[in-house]
C-alpha cells in the first residue's frame, strides 16, 4: 500500500513551508571520513570519541587493552563524585556502552575466549569506586567476565525494527497504530528543531507534568544536539499542530548501523498520535538508509504495549553494577528526596494555577 509522508524542511529552512503535504526524505548517508575507522571498537554510536566529548565535555576515561600496537579493546565511562563517594557511570544520553572488542576472526571458540580475556583485563583497569553501572550494548551475549568480577547482572529487554521496504514496514504496524498516526498527519506537520527549542520544550513538558527533576540529563545538553546534527548522525523532529504549535519531538541518533531513539518529549495537552507519527517517519528514514531502528530500553508495561506496536522484535540487553552497602543508602535516601520533591512542586504548581475562590476560570465573577 501507499502512504502519505512528509518532506523535512533542510536546516537553513527550519519553519518555512510552502504545502503541509509532501514527502519525507531520508537523512543522507553517513561520509566515509566520519565512519568509525574500527567497527568492532565502536559498536554504537555512543562508543565513538566525539559523542563522549560531546556529552562530557571531554570529561570521560577509558579502560584499554592492545596486542602490540593495536588497540583491541576498550571501555568507556565516566567517573564521577558524588557525596564524597565516586561512581563509573554512563554519560548523559548515554544508554548504552559496555565493553568493544575486537576478536579477529578466527574459530568460535576462540573468540569467546578473547571476548573473555580482554573484557578481564578491561574490568580490572576500572579504578575502585564506590558505584559502577552500565547498560551493556547489543552486541555482548553474556555477561560472565562481569560475573567473575564480582558485579551484578540483570537482563533488560529493547525493541528493535529491522529495515525492510516502507510496505512491509508499514504493514507490521498494528492496525490501531496505523489509524492514529493516519489522524495525526491530518492535524499538522513535522519539521525539524533547534537544540535550544528542544530542550526548553522538553523542560517545559516535564513542568508541565509536576516534575521538578530531569532524569535524562544534568547538564546544558545543547552543545552535543548541535553536534550530532552538524556532523549528520543526529534529528531533532517535532510535530506541529494546525495552529503552529508544537506538539511532541523526539531525538534520534545514527551510526551507519543503527538509528537509536533516544528521547521523546509532548505537550501535556496533545495528542499521543503526535509521537508515534514521528517514530514512523524516522522508522523509514531509518529503514530506507539501512539501518535498525532501535526503540532502546523497555521500562514500563505501556513502553511494552507502545513499542510493540511498531511490529518490532526484542532484543536482550544486560545491566551490570556494583555498589557498596553505604553507597546504596545514600542513594536511596537522595531519591526518595528527590521524589519529594517533584511531588511537592507538581503540588505548588496546581495551587499557583488553581482558579481564584468565588471565580469560574475563563469567566467574571
Amino acid at each position: 500500500m501507499s502512504t502519505r509522508r512528509f518532506d523535512l524542511p533542510a536546516p537553513s529552512d527550519r519553519r518555512r513551508w510552502n504545502d503541509s503535504r509532501a514527502t519525507i526524505t531520508s537523512a543522507p548517508p553517513i561520509p566515509d571520513s566520519l565512519k568509525p575507522l574500527a567497527p568492532r571498537l565502536t559498536p554504537t554510536v555512543f562508543h565513538e570519541d566525539w559523542w563522549l566529548n560531546a556529552v562530557t565535555g571531554g570529561d570521560y576515561r577509558e579502560a584499554s587493552v592492545r596486542s602490540g600496537n593495536q588497540i583491541i579493546g576498550r571501555l568507556p565511562y565516566q567517573y564521577k563524585r558524588y557525596a564524597g563517594m565516586t561512581e563509573c557511570i554512563l554519560p548523559q544520553l548515554t544508554p548504552l556502552l559496555g565493553p568493544a572488542i575486537d576478536d579477529g576472526d578466527g574459530r568460535e571458540t576462540v573468540r569467546r575466549q578473547i571476548r573473555r580475556s580482554v573484557t578481564l583485563e578491561l574490568l580490572d583497569q576500572i579504578p575502585a569506586c564506590s558505584r559502577f553501572h552500565q547498560r551493556l550494548h547489543g552486541g555482548i551475549a553474556d555477561t560472565l567476565a562481569f560475573l567473575e568480577r564480582g558485579f551484578k547482572t540483570e537482563a533488560e529487554f529493547a525493541y528493535i525494527v529491522e529495515p525492510a521496504a516502507v510496505d512491509q514496514l508499514w504493514k507490521n504496524v498494528r492496525d490501531t497504530t496505523r489509524r492514529v498516526i493516519r489522524r495525526a498527519e491530518d492535524q499538522g506537520r513535522i519539521l525539524d528543531l533547534d537544540p535550544g527549542d528542544f530542550a526548553r520544550f522538553y523542560i517545559d513538558n516535564l513542568r508541565g507534568r509536576g516534575k521538578s527533576y530531569n532524569y535524562m540529563w544534568r547538564s546544558s545538553i545543547q552543545p552535543a544536539l548541535q553536534e550530532a546534527i552538524d556532523r549528520g548522525r543526529g534529528r531533532l523532529l517535532a510535530a506541529e499542530d494546525m495552529a503552529g504549535k508544537i506538539a511532541a519531538a523526539i531525538f534520534i541518533l545514527c551510526d551507519d548501523r543503527t538509528t537509536h531513539l533516544v528521547l521523546t518529549t509532548r505537550a501535556p495537552d496533545s495528542h499521543s498520535g503526535q509521537i508515534s507519527k514521528l517514530i514512523w517517519h524516522a522508522m523509514q528514514s531509518s529503514a530506507e538508509q539501512g539501518r535498525t531502528f532501535d526503540f532502546g530500553g523497555v521500562g514500563t508495561p505501556g513502553s511494552v504495549l507502545f513499542y510493540a506496536n511498531f511490529g518490532g522484535i526484542t532484543q536482550p540487553r544486560y545491566l551490570v553494577h556494583k555498589e557498596t552497602p553505604v553507597f546504596d543508602l545514600l542513594d536511596f535516601s537522595r531519591r526518595k528526596l528527590l521524589s519529594l520533591q517533584g511531588r511537592m512542586a507538581g503540588a505548588l504548581s496546581r495551587l499557583t494555577t488553581a482558579p481564584a475562590p468565588g471565580r469560574l476560570t475563563g469567566h467574571p465573577r
